[in-house]
């Protein structure tokens, strides 16, 4: 405690000698607390801190009185684990410490007055190097403590002469200037020092002899004796600078090292001028004597700082207060590529920014420089060889005077690996893997982030919701792999459709979406969408295939149709389902007609998975004529759906709806064993025989496993197989898969005969007909309704021939007028189908049909 006393420093205000080595402790260990503190009675007080409000803590509740126990640091990695800490009240309590590595702070006499310590509230290992760079650090607060003693000391001698000088009587006005001037000399711990050349004589003070480690004057002191206390290997440099400057006339100044009579090695500095008389020849010579020794160990120990900070393998760059830089480190050139002397005097973002480094961050550090607080960013720099370098930057201010920093510390780090894992890691987050695109994430953060700009704004905002037409197709005629380039090309063509500040993303499958932000006027909307349907319908090259697209785009607005982001993806998506259902290749805009249209079709779908358990379902049969005989020979069993509340519901709208929620299996069985019923009972009662055809969708054959095959269900009702045939769509053909391509071929061995339906609206179903075994051609409806113009005619008569080629019968369906039948049977056509001969009726009608066809 006297030792504490001595230092006088107890109490004492905040000096930047001290604030710097910690705010540098902090910074160059990356700790969050660092701290000088002294041991008083029962407390422990603060020199310098960082990171820490409170100037003291009693001494119950640090770890500094445990550090000055021994000679040797502390450090505990994990004051959980350690049992000398983990009862601790600065570890229990609410400080929290986890991490302490503290140095004892130890006089020249060997007493510890306190600890240069660092603090975490977490685990920490420290290195080696960060233990040395901590050490050299305390050594560095003893020193400046060292000179603090020694200031001390001088003033208290001083103090002493003085009082001694003013009880002298004898020449008052002598003694008064002598005084003065050993005051002077002495509060700057200066000795002085006469010589005259002429005599030999010399005067010297007690505070001269005292560099030479003598405590009481020395008598016979002249050049001689001087020049015998300096070290021998400085002697000679020492008398050269002395002889040279009395020749010359000019000052001499010199630092040398001083052997002690106690051995110990101290340095000296000595300033002098000489004086001449009127002949110009010097006569005599004054000058002071300056013990250099703590600077010069000082000075050491920055230097051996600075060579630990030169040789970290952490970037340093040290700047004033307008960001020009004073020193760097070697790290820092290597991880830029610069050295030294091309950034001294020069700003960082003069050389290091580049294109893509981001100004919002470069603003953020000129806002915290102006404001003088420390900043800690990560931004996009460049090396000197120009390629992108990322770099976390932590700066802080250097303390300085009167409340104003000196200039900025930094330490760096080169972060551009991490950045470009970070990258990859979003982008298998956010990117579409296949096209690159933004993917459903992303666009749905992106969506919402429009919304709430658009609201901000008043600015509307457009979703084109975009499917492809037909696209299954082409996975099943070329394979996924040509599947995956056309979906590549169309998101290429997608985003050379939109400006780069909208959003094209790939939100599954063969469904693409494209937000169009910050619209003026609606008609941007139209100008795209035009632009993306002409550029998906643009032919694409599959191998040595030519393969056409097209698209179906449903458009919403905000504010306009929605008002957050779910109804708007909702409402484009309706608008999306409507154009590709009006045939594709289209865009439409969403109307409120929609949202009610979807909500029926909810309803609906609701209501369908009841309908069969409720008996809502009644199959009804439209008769097939002989065109040569006028007889009916076959009839197409439809099914019929009698809504209880909304009345009926054509097929068109509950059949997909049925195939969308997996129900239609059920209902096809369902209809087949109704339509073999019919058949088995007009036979009994002999108006039959009739061939009853049914539907059987693309669906139906990939969901059939597991059920009885049609063909084994009528073998076990006893049902002859040619009282049924089955119609299928060219779609079942395309498919071309092996359980198709079983199920045909059974059906054909079991003398099930097949109908292919809606002839001539695809494009390659002719390709499949000699593949597979197919009995009737329907041609479509379309080209019936028509049939009087050249065109239709022609394509009709060619189905006709075509088929009459490869031996397959021919069905025209929508037969309406006379005329359309005598043209039909004059192009050989077999069978026809349509409301000229009976709408679709019930089997108790139908077989009333088939009762008067009988009699006729």
């Amino acid at each position: 405690m006297h030792c504490l006393q001595e230092y006088g420093v107890l109490d004492t205000p905040p000096e930047a000698a001290f604030d710097r080595i910690t705010a540098l402790a902090a910074r160059l260990l990356d700790m969050p607390i660092a701290l000088v503190s002294l041991v008083d009675a029962d407390r422990i007080w603060f020199k310098s801190r960082q990171g820490i409000d409170a100037t003291e803590m009693p001494g119950t509740e640090g770890f500094c009185p445990l550090t000055i126990q021994g000679a040797e640091p502390l450090i505990v990695n994990d004051t959980w684990c350690d049992p000398r800490t983990v009862d601790h009240p600065a570890v229990t309590g609410a400080l929290g410490w986890r991490f302490y590595a503290g140095i004892p702070l130890r006089t020249r006499t060997g007493y510890n007055l306190g600890t240069l310590c660092v603090i975490d509230r977490r685990p920490r290992d420290l290195t080696l190097a960060d233990r040395a760079i901590l050490e050299d650090l305390a050594a560095l607060v003893m020193a400046h403590l060292e000179l603090r003693l020694d200031a001390r000391r001088a003033l208290q001698a001083k103090l002493a002469m003085r009082e001694k000088l003013w009880e002298a009587d004898a020449g008052k006005k002598v003694a008064e200037s002598e005084t003065r001037r050993f005051f002077a000399l002495a509060a700057a711990q200066v000795g002085d020092w006469e010589l005259d050349l002429l005599t030999g004589e010399t005067k010297h003070s007690i505070l001269n002899d005292r560099c030479f480690g003598y405590e009481r004057p020395i008598e016979n002191w002249d050049y001689a004796i001087f020049l015998e206390h300096v070290h021998p290997d400085d002697r000679d440099e020492v008398d050269r600078r002395f002889q040279q400057a009395r020749d010359e006339g000019t000052l001499f100044e010199v630092e040398f090292r001083v052997l002690w009579p106690d051995g110990s090695l101290h340095w000296v500095l000595s300033r002098g001028a000489f004086y001449h008389d009127v002949h110009g020849q010097p006569v005599s010579a004054a000058g002071i004597q300056l013990d250099i020794t703590e600077r010069k160990r000082a000075q050491s120990e920055i230097d051996r700082l600075a060579m630990v900070v030169r040789k970290i393998t952490m970037p340093v760059l040290i700047t004033d207060l307008l960001g020009r830089i004073e020193w760097i480190n070697d790290a820092f050139s290597q991880m830029t590529g610069y050295e030294v002397q091309e950034v001294k005097g020069r700003t960082p973002g003069s050389f290091l920014q580049g294109p893509e480094t981001s100004p919002l961050t470069i603003q953020v550090m000129r806002n915290a420089i102006r404001k003088h607080c420390g900043f800690e960013v990560d931004v996009l720099n460049y090396h000197k060889n120009g390629t992108p370098l990322w770099q976390h930057i932590k700066a802080d201010p250097i303390p300085g005077t009167l409340g104003q920093p000196a200039g900025y510390i930094s330490v760096q780090a080169d972060i551009t690996q991490r950045k470009s894992l970070e990258s990859q890691l979003w982008a298998k987050a956010n990117r579409d893997g296949l096209t690159g695109l933004p993917n459903r994430r992303l666009f749905w953060d992106r969506l919402n982030q429009e919304v709430r700009h658009g609201r901000r704004s008043n600015n509307a905002v457009a979703l084109l919701f975009i499917d492809l037409d037909r696209f299954k197709e082409i996975n099943d005629l070329h394979g996924h792999e040509a599947g995956d380039n056309v979906l590549r090309e169309v998101a290429s063509r997608i985003n050379a459709c939109v400006r780069e500040c909208d959003t094209a993303a790939r939100i599954g499958g063969d469904e693409f979406a494209v937000i169009l932000s910050d619209l003026a006027v609606s008609l941007q909307v139209e100008i795209v969408a035009r632009k993306l349907l002409s550029a998906l319908a643009a032919p694409i090259s599959l191998n040595s295939h030519v393969s056409s697209l097209s698209a179906s785009i449903g458009v919403a607005l905000f504010p306009t149709d929605a008002g957050n982001a779910g109804q708007l993806l909702n409402y484009a998506d309706q608008a999306m389902y409507l154009a590709k259902t009006s045939g594709g290749n289209r865009f439409t805009y969403f109307t409120p007609l929609m949202q009610q249209r979807s909500e029926r079709r909810l309803q609906l779908g609701q209501d369908l998975r009841q309908a069969m358990a409720n008996h809502q379902f009644e199959v009804y049969f439209q008769p097939i004529v002989s065109l040569a005989t006028g007889r009916i020979v076959k009839a197409e069993a439809l099914l019929r759906w009698n809504h209880p509340t909304k009345g009926p519901v054509g097929p068109a709208e509950f059949i997909p709806l049925a195939e969308e929620l997996g129900l239609i299996e059920g209902i096809g069985q369902w209809v087949f064993q109704e339509a073999a019923m019919r058949a088995a009972e007009w036979s009994s009662i002999g108006v039959g025989p009739v061939q009853v055809s049914v539907n059987k969708s693309a669906m139906q054959f990939v969901s059939q496993s597991g059920t009885e095959s049609w063909p084994r269900q009528l073998q076990r009702l006893n049902i002859p197989c040619s009282q049924l045939s089955v119609e299928i769509t060219e779609g079942v053909l395309l498919k071309d898969s092996k359980a198709v391509m079983q199920t045909l071929a059974e059906y054909r061995d079991a003398g099930l005969e097949v109908a292919l339906d809606d002839f001539g609206t695809g494009y390659s179903a002719m390709a499949y007909l000699n593949k597979f075994s197919i009995d009737y051609l329907k041609i479509d409806q379309s080209f019936i309704s028509d049939i009087d113009s050249a065109s239709s005619r022609a394509i009709a008569e060619a189905i006709i021939a075509m088929g009459h080629k490869l031996g397959i019968q021919i069905i025209a369906e929508g037969i309406e007028t006379e005329e359309q039948k005598q043209i039909l049977i004059e192009a050989g056509c077999d069978f026809g189908q349509g409301y000229l001969f009976s709408r679709a009726v019930p089997h108790s009608d139908f077989r009333k049909l088939l009762r008067n066809d009988a009699l006729h």
